[in-house]
């Protein structure tokens, strides 16, 4: 399921929600589901079942039995995520950047949002070219349902240096860092 969080004006007695698949791509469409009764001052907060695929949301609300317009967020994702960690090329240290073929397939910014997952990855700490946006391809064409990557790659790293309480952690990090990195949990992603 998808949280639905916002604020609606005084007086709105019901706030409702669906999932409409973005045209041309996968998902299945909701009715509109009751997210919240009576929010107090306005705040309300609910959840979404929706299945793999990109969504625009919509989100309504009613005063008594009057409908009152409201909005849509709209390229919600639901999908597949993965935490990518590594040196070198897992790191942006290829030679070619590459590019992917579909909107559907972001990166994490490392700061809460989500980007294309063009080359260079944000987060890791090379400039060049990685693998994840060619596999990000071959993957939305497989499962058909975004894709998103929270790529932690470290250049010149050991696979020692990635174990749990590793000391000798680049730049002075504290133990572990690497791989507290690299077991991050995201769970639904938004663009």
């Amino acid at each position: 399921s998808i949280l639905v969080q916002g604020h609606c004006a005084d007086g709105v007695t019901q706030i409702e929600a669906r999932a409409v698949p973005r045209q041309g791509y996968s998902g299945t469409a909701t009715d509109w589901v009751t997210i919240a009764t009576n929010p107090v001052g306005g705040d309300f907060l609910g959840h979404l079942s929706v299945s793999g695929g990109w969504y625009d949301i919509e989100v309504r609300g009613y005063q008594g039995t009057d409908l009152i317009p409201g909005d849509v967020v709209s390229r919600v994702s639901v999908g597949e995520v993965f935490i990518t960690c590594g040196q070198s090329n897992s790191a942006n240290s290829g030679e070619t950047k590459l590019t992917v073929n579909d909107d559907r397939i972001s990166a994490n910014n490392g700061n809460g949002g989500w980007q294309l997952a063009n080359d260079p990855q944000p987060v890791a700490t090379a400039t060049g070219g990685s693998p994840w946006p060619e596999l990000g391809n071959l993957l939305v064409e497989h499962f058909d349902v975004p894709i998103g990557f929270y790529s932690v790659g470290w250049g010149g790293t050991s696979v020692t240096q990635w174990q749990p309480g590793a000391s000798n952690q680049p730049n002075g990090e504290p133990d572990g860092t690497l791989y507290a990195h690299a077991t991050t949990t995201c769970l639904v992603f938004e663009l």
